[in-house]
């Protein structure tokens, strides 16, 4: 639920930055200001001989086939490498977490932590030492400030807040919920906010049908507004008989802003991924093979003993837990992908989806708005599928910076830890 921008001039060589996380879907995510291109961590070319897939023109679009297995060798894959860790499970009260929604990093280092539980934003130095703590959600508008400045959407009073880094306010501008409600974001390089649009029925609502159609879109400071692209809607969330339903592993779009304004989209059920140019041409389509796994009756059965659990130990009575396993149903068949993020150096990465084997193995559990397994598939900037890299089964992706990659770390009792790993590329000897 905050922003934090970098005001630094892009000649001095660092880029400038705004941080964005917000608790309606739980992400962070970074705009890509002006600046020199990030680290990149090594060539996404696979070397002579060793183009896999096909490449072929279709009036203007490069459409990749990939095969199935990547163009990585032994000893050149990437691995991530845990190299800080913040939170205690006892101690300093500052340094507990209880439900770690964003993080990011500025220029410096200094690293942001959206804790919803405690309500604030606590800054960290490089070396995982707090610095200040900042904001509260819900907070009104007050003068506009130069420097580093966080922005906090608040969808009750349909509004993005500005905060100067220390904490003071210093603004807004609308998020008129009437077009829909903002889910998912990114930021363009120019600095405008992008979210989906979710358009349903509340209960009680005179609206009677849903939207076919989930809009993106980019909005200015200044209340402008830009349609990205239009995306066919998700069906996890419906209204039956005047109750929210919700129905796990339906198809959803999803989507990323890449560093050079360039928009990533897909959906769920297909591993299909679109990139359209700042402007909205579709310019390629990467493709990978993929067959859906069934969702038997043993898999539905231990996914609910998960959020049975999860209920239980979030304090929820149990007439409020049959409740909500009467409004919950499941897919036939689990997507073909969880969630898609533009990563270092152009590079294209995409989360597989957690399957009920993987959720039961120690440390892993299973988050209905995060339903991602440790694993994601790598693509070059080409559309080239590379090979796998492998996440820590209890390590909850947030945001790339780089080669550099934070989220939250939990160990066997959910103490939650703020976690930066760095992405290590080993390459066998020439």
């Amino acid at each position: 639920m905050g922003t934090v921008e970098d005001g630094r001039s892009p000649l001095t060589g660092r880029r400038r930055r705004r941080w964005f996380a917000e608790t309606f879907q739980y992400r962070a995510i970074r705009g890509r200001g002006e600046g020199p291109a990030r680290v990149f961590l090594g060539s996404g070319n696979p070397g002579p001989g060793r183009r896999a897939g096909t490449v072929r023109d279709s009036a203007g679009v490069a459409i990749v086939e990939n095969p199935a297995v990547g163009v990585w060798r032994p000893g050149e894959a990437w691995r991530v490498v845990e190299e800080l860790r913040i939170g205690v499970a006892e101690g300093e009260p500052e340094y507990q977490f209880g439900n770690i929604v964003g993080i990011d990093a500025d220029s410096d280092g200094r690293i942001y932590v959206l804790d919803q539980e405690a309500q604030q934003i606590r800054v960290f130095d490089a070396q995982g030492t707090l610095l200040r703590t900042i904001g509260r959600a819900g907070s009104g508008p007050g003068e506009p400030s130069r420097g580093d400045t966080v922005l906090v959407p608040d969808l009750f009073l349909q509004r993005v807040d500005w905060f100067a880094a220390g904490g003071e306010e210093s603004g807004s501008f609308p998020l008129p919920m009437a077009e829909g409600i903002p889910s998912g974001w990114g930021m363009t390089p120019d600095g405008r906010v992008v979210h989906q649009l979710l358009r349903f029925p509340f209960p009680g609502q005179p609206q009677s049908e849903f939207s076919t159609l989930a809009p993106i879109i980019a909005r200015g400071t200044g209340g402008s507004s830009e349609t990205l692209a239009v995306l066919r809607a998700g069906g996890t969330i419906r209204v039956q008989g005047g109750a929210m339903r919700i129905r796990m592993f339906e198809p959803e779009p999803v989507w990323d802003v890449a560093a050079d304004g360039s928009l990533l989209t897909a959906m769920n059920t297909d591993y299909s991924i679109e990139v359209r140019r700042p402007g909205g041409t579709l310019v390629q389509v990467i493709r990978k093979p993929f067959e859906r796994a069934p969702l038997t009756a043993e898999d539905t059965e231990a996914f609910l003993e998960l959020f049975r659990d999860t209920w239980k130990r979030a304090g929820i009575p149990p007439e409020g837990i049959m409740a909500a396993e009467r409004s919950l149903s499941f897919a036939d068949r689990y997507p073909a992908l969880a969630r898609l993020r533009s990563g270092p150096g152009n590079t294209i990465w995409v989360r597989r989806v957690k399957t009920a084997a993987m959720a039961k193995e120690p440390g892993a559990g299973f988050d209905m708005q995060d339903p991602g397994a440790p694993r994601w598939d790598v693509f070059d900037a080409d559309g080239r599928y590379l090979g796998v890299v492998e996440f820590p089964a209890n390590f909850a992706f947030m945001t790339f910076d780089g080669d550099v990659v934070y989220g939250v770390l939990r160990d066997e009792d959910d103490v939650q830890y703020v976690a930066r790993l760095r992405v290590a590329r080993d390459r066998a000897a020439a």
